[in-house]
């Protein structure tokens, strides 16, 4: 009896860790801050939630942050991101001042690091940004940058099973409708 109990636990064991380990990767790009508010050098910011498809498509959320101990105040809605590896690139149209189009670059690292790029580009004008901006690192606070893979463009990477990496269909076959149509299926849900 005692064998049949131990041999339960360990199968129940394998089959939660390896649950775990198949886990859906992220269905898109994003930037989270936790612990808000979070100081960075003479930067205060407040929310940071940007999110977007894993190439940047529809982008959402929002920014919020002051700059030299509340002698400028930024807020608004995110306009573009970019994600490559542990750094984002976002810009968001602030609704305070009248600078219109913020670009700030976000690093998750050791330690994680926050920067202000400048003003005015195009609200998706996403493309890299030629200075280094004024930089500061968090004190307090976490970033986290995910890097997304991109959704299928064959329908070969849908098959045996590819279509979970993906973490946005419900089965292949909806990953399939998805490549067919160009996309213009959208994935169904995990």
């Amino acid at each position: 009896m005692r064998r049949a109990l131990l041999s339960c636990a360990a199968v129940a064991m394998l089959a939660a860790s390896g649950a775990t380990a198949a886990q859906a990767a992220p269905a898109g790009d994003s930037v989270t801050l936790t612990g808000a508010p979070v100081q960075a050098g003479d930067f205060t910011i407040f929310a940071l939630d940007a999110r977007s498809g894993p190439s940047g498509e529809s982008p959402t959320g929002r920014v919020q942050l002051d700059v030299f101990t509340d002698a400028f105040h930024f807020a608004g809605p995110v306009t573009c991101l970019a994600v490559t590896g542990d750094t984002a690139l976002i810009n968001f149209r602030d609704e305070i001042s009248p600078l219109g189009v913020i670009t700030i670059r976000v690093r998750d690292g050791s330690p994680d690091t926050i920067s202000l790029l400048g003003f005015g580009r195009e609200a998706t004008d996403c493309s890299p940004f030629p200075s280094p901006g004024f930089e500061g690192s968090l004190s307090n606070g976490d970033l986290e940058v995910v890097d997304a893979p991109p959704l299928p463009t064959t329908k070969d990477q849908c098959k045996g099973g590819g279509w979970r990496a993906y973490g946005v269909f419900t089965n292949q076959g909806d990953c399939v409708s998805f490549v067919a149509t160009g996309g213009r299926n959208g994935p169904a849900g995990p």
